[in-house]
Order: C-alpha cells, then structure tokens, then sequence
C-alpha cells in the first residue's frame, strides 16, 4: 500500500468482466512492473464473481500498487466503464491494461516519459506482439506507424494497439469515449483526439496482445461499429455496405453518449461540417473498390464452406 505522500502519476484502467482466468497472470506481470510507486490501478469490475472478488482481494492486501476496485453490479459497456474508470483517476497520465493482455514491465514508464518530455504531446502508443495463447512469449510483431509521419492514417484506421497513454487533460478538448459501442469505441474516441492533439510513438515493443480467446473479442459488431465510425468521419472510400444498415438502425451517427449526455460530434471535430462535405468526392471511389474489397471476398468465404 501506498503512504499518503506518494504523489499517483499514472492511472492504469481495468474494465473486468469475467475475467478470473486471466487474474493471476495480469496480477503477476503488475507485480513486476517498474516504479510501482507512481501508479494507481483502477479496477471497474462488471458483476464479479466470487473467484474474482477472492484474487483482488489477495492481491489487493500485499500490492505496492494503489489498487481502487469499483464494482458495477450489472454489466455495462466497455467504455462506459473506461468514462468511469477517467472520473476516477488521480493521476495526470492515464493508461489502458486489459487483463488478457501484458504489458512488459518497463512500458508504462517509457510511455510516461514520452509525455514527460514532450509537453505538446497529448499521447503516445507503441508496438505489440500479438499471441495466439496466453503466457505464450512467441508470436507476431505488430508494428505501428509514426504519428507525425502520417496523421492522416490515424483517421482512417485505428493504429494505436492496445496499450495507448494520453493525458487525462486531452478529455477537455477531444470529449469521452462515446457509450454507445461495444467494440470500436477506442477507434472512434481517439478519431477525435488525432484531429485535436499531437501524438507521438513511444519506440519498442510495448506488451502482449492476446488475439484469439481474449474476453473482449466481439465479432460481426466490429464490423458494423467501424462502418459507424468510418461513416461519421467520413471515410466513404472505405465504407462496407453490407454493415451500413444495420450501423443506422442502432446508432446516433451525430451524437456521441458519454455519462448519460448527448454531444454533438462537432463539438469535438473542428469544422466537422465542412471536413464532411469535403470527402463526398470518395463516394464513388468507395463504391467502386466495395464489391472488391468486402463484397467478392465475403462471397467466396461462404461458397469455400461447400467446397
């Protein structure tokens, strides 16, 4: 446990939900991460269960760590736990752990340093190695590219990873994440804080990312989540139409939900209008490239079924 004179840094966001399997091992590479003193771990812990309330509870007991567990009795959405989780924080950086994931041990302290030095810099994200079981430390090097190289890509695709840092003043200009996701949330959010702040990438691998078990894999809903986003931004070169419906239907495409309030997306775009009106021209491009880059892939997908 922390004394009361230890000033919190960083606030490491945990959303929990049913996650027990993967307790031990997140704990295990807490344990050994570097200069624990500066970090606070804010755990929101969707309707725990037992096993899961008995590890926080062990761990909680003998952590160098400030550890501020938040139960949710009913389940709500990741990023509804994510805004929770920002109101929480103490700390002036505020870092994003999924329990199925692992960070390297000196990783946060890179990141922070990065923002340290760069007082212009609102965030930073690096490389990732994606794994196919977790604990395994073999897989496949995930590479990002340079934010001040091409911010523009930033807009059209999310390429951060799973282990961004920012600092909690960036929510004052860019907003929150938007409740209304499951699954593309951070893609959509950090849209917003590209086109309001200065990123930078932090050198090296960051941590491991489990791809194909992990607890928040969501299937078909990305898809029509990132159609969402990439409708709302006005990337139409890369719309799929086959998701467009359904992203209509159960979205508010203008509207962002962040603790029970409606934003409107420009307050958190500027000249959202204008930049929308300006890439009407990549509808018939998006048009045209749809059956080749969705429509003719996902048809010989089911036909090889019944080869």
């Amino acid at each position: 446990m922390l004394d009361g004179r230890t000033q919190i840094k960083i606030s490491v966001l945990v959303s929990l939900y049913h996650g027990q399997e993967y307790l031990e091992g997140f704990f295990n590479a807490l344990n050994r991460i570097d200069s624990p003193e500066t970090l606070e771990l804010i755990i929101i812990h969707n309707d725990p269960v037992t096993d899961e309330l008995e590890i926080i509870s062990r761990y909680k007991q003998m952590s160098r760590i400030s550890i501020v567990h938040d139960i949710v009795n009913n389940r709500e959405s990741l990023y509804s736990s994510w805004n929770r989780g920002i109101r929480l924080a103490r700390g002036p950086y505020i870092a994003i752990w999924n329990v199925d994931d692992v960070r390297l041990p000196d990783s946060l302290k890179r990141q922070s340093h990065i923002l340290d030095k760069h007082s212009d810099v609102f965030f930073t994200y690096g490389d990732q190695i994606e794994i196919q079981m977790y604990g395994e430390s073999d897989g496949r090097q995930v590479c990002f590219p340079e934010f001040h190289e091409h911010p523009e890509l930033f807009i059209s695709g999310f390429h951060l990873g799973c282990f961004p840092m920012w600092r909690k003043a960036l929510h004052d200009i860019a907003g929150y994440f938007d409740e209304q996701f499951k699954s593309a949330g951070d893609y959509e959010f950090f849209v917003r804080v590209v086109k309001n702040c200065s990123g930078k990438k932090t050198e090296g691998v960051l941590g491991y990312y489990l791809a194909s078990q992990g607890i928040s894999k969501t299937g078909s809903v990305n898809n029509i989540e990132r159609t969402l986003v990439e409708l709302r931004y006005a990337q139409y070169q890369k719309l799929n139409y086959v998701y467009l419906l359904p992203a209509l239907i159960r979205y508010r495409i203008l509207r962002i939900l962040s603790y029970g309030m409606n934003y409107r997306v420009g307050q958190f775009f500027p000249n959202y209008q204008f930049y929308r009106i300006s890439r009407i021209y990549t509808i018939p491009v998006g048009l045209l490239l749809f059956p080749f880059r969705h429509l003719f892939p996902m048809i010989w997908r089911k036909l090889s079924r019944y080869a």
